[in-house]
C-alpha cells in the first residue's frame, strides 16, 4: 500500500506557518506581555489575560491579533526545543488521523541558526510502532526539515517502515 504524504504540508502550513509567519511568539507569563497586548486598563489587561492563561493551558497556545501583528502565547519559553516538543505534540494526532493511523510522526527539527537545532523525538517509539527508529527522523540531504514521517509502505514488510521528510 502506498501513502500520499501531501497532507503534512497542509497540516505544517495551518499549525506553523498560520500561526507564525510575520508574527511574534512569546510565553503567556513573560513580565512584558502586557506592552505588546492591545489593553485598554490594568484591569482589562488582568482579566483578559487570566482568560489567555486558562486557554493557554488548555490547549498549549492562543493566537490574537495585537497592535504588532499576530502574537502567539504560548505555554513555555518559545526556545527552539520547546516549539519543537509544542510543535510534536499538535502535529502528531493530526499525521495519524489523517494516515487513516498508518503513519507516525518521528520527530520534529527546529533550526534557530544555519549551526543550531533542536530535535523533539517521537516518545516510545520501538513500543507503539515496531520497527521504527529515531535515525530516520531526518534526511541528512535535507538539514532544513522540520520533521519525519514513518508509514507502512507498499512493498515493505510487516516490520519495515518508509521515512519521509519535509523541508520547511
Amino acid at each position: 500500500m502506498v501513502l500520499d504524504f501531501g497532507f503534512l504540508k497542509t497540516e505544517m502550513m495551518g499549525e506553523i506557518d498560520a500561526c507564525c509567519d510575520h508574527g511574534m511568539m512569546i510565553w503567556v507569563d513573560d513580565p512584558w506581555i502586557a506592552s505588546f497586548l492591545p489593553f485598554t486598563s490594568r484591569e482589562a489587561s488582568a482579566e483578559v489575560m487570566q482568560q489567555y492563561r486558562a486557554e493557554v493551558r488548555e490547549t498549549g497556545q492562543k493566537l490574537i491579533e495585537g497592535p504588532f501583528g499576530k502574537t502567539l502565547l504560548l505555554s513555555q519559553v518559545p526556545t527552539a526545543e520547546n516549539l519543537a516538543k509544542h510543535w510534536f505534540r499538535r502535529l502528531a494526532p493530526r499525521v495519524r488521523l489523517r494516515s487513516g493511523n498508518r503513519a507516525d510522526l518521528l520527530s520534529v527539527v527546529v533550526w534557530e541558526t544555519p549551526n543550531c537545532m533542536a530535535t523533539y523525538h517521537a516518545p516510545d517509539l520501538g513500543r507503539s510502532r515496531p520497527g521504527l527508529s529515531p535515525r530516520h527522523s531526518h534526511s541528512e540531504k535535507f538539514p532544513n526539515e522540520i520533521g519525519g514521517i514513518a508509514g507502512e509502505g507498499g512493498n515493505l514488510g510487516s516490520h519495515e517502515r518508509s521515512t519521509f521528510s519535509q523541508r520547511f
